[in-house]
Order: C-alpha cells, then sequence, then structure tokens
C-alpha cells in the first residue's frame, strides 16, 4: 500500500471521529442540562434530612462499635452494684446537690400580684 492512500485513509478516520466526537459532546451537554433541571426540581421538592452520598457510605469509614472486655464489663457492674446499694440505704440520689430555681418572669411575676393582693 501506497503511504499517500494510507495518510488520506488516517485522515479520512480522523474526520469521523472528530465528528463522532462532536455528536457525543452535543448529547451530552444535552443530557448534563437535562440532569441540572432535574436536580433543581428535585432538590426544591425534597424536604428533610438530607441523603448520604456514595462517598459516605462507601468510603470503609463505617464506625464499628466499641467491644468491652470482661474484665471491664466486671468492673462496671461492680460499680453499678456499689451504685445502687448507695441509693438503697441513702434514699437520695447520690451526688447531686439542689439548687435553688432560677428566677422567671412567670414566677416573678405571680409573687408580685401575690405581694400587691395583700
Amino acid at each position: 500500500m501506497d503511504t499517500s492512500k494510507l495518510a488520506k485513509e488516517i485522515q479520512r478516520a480522523i474526520e469521523s471521529l472528530r465528528s463522532e466526537q462532536e455528536e457525543i459532546d452535543a448529547k451530552i451537554a444535552a443530557m448534563e442540562d437535562a440532569l441540572k433541571t432535574l436536580g433543581e426540581q428535585s432538590v426544591r421538592s425534597r424536604r428533610g434530612r438530607p441523603r448520604k452520598t456514595a462517598t459516605a457510605t462507601s468510603a470503609g469509614r463505617s464506625r464499628k462499635k466499641p467491644h468491652w472486655s470482661p474484665e471491664a464489663r466486671k468492673a462496671a457492674a461492680e460499680r453499678m452494684r456499689k451504685y445502687w446499694e448507695d441509693r438503697k440505704t441513702t434514699g437520695k440520689k447520690a451526688g447531686k446537690k439542689k439548687t435553688k430555681k432560677k428566677a422567671t418572669k412567670k414566677r416573678v411575676a405571680k409573687k408580685a400580684a401575690a405581694a400587691a393582693a395583700e
């Protein structure tokens, strides 16, 4: 085969591929526009918590549940037994102090009305 014929054949193939590429680019642009309008509509109509993204679910960052060793479980159980034993014997909430209630507008108004009535 002659090199000039081969060059012409390659040139025709390149032109054909470029025309196909232009058609494909036009179709991609049309599909992206359609996707954009669909996305805007779905965002407007959807309320509530946003959906998980594909990267968040498939990233492999799933949180694993921590596991207690038998010794830690036993120590925690013992602490709770002691806590409840103390609660039963004292009859009070362990470790909590009584605090004064904050003066709210309602309470202040109620006291003022009671004082004015007397």
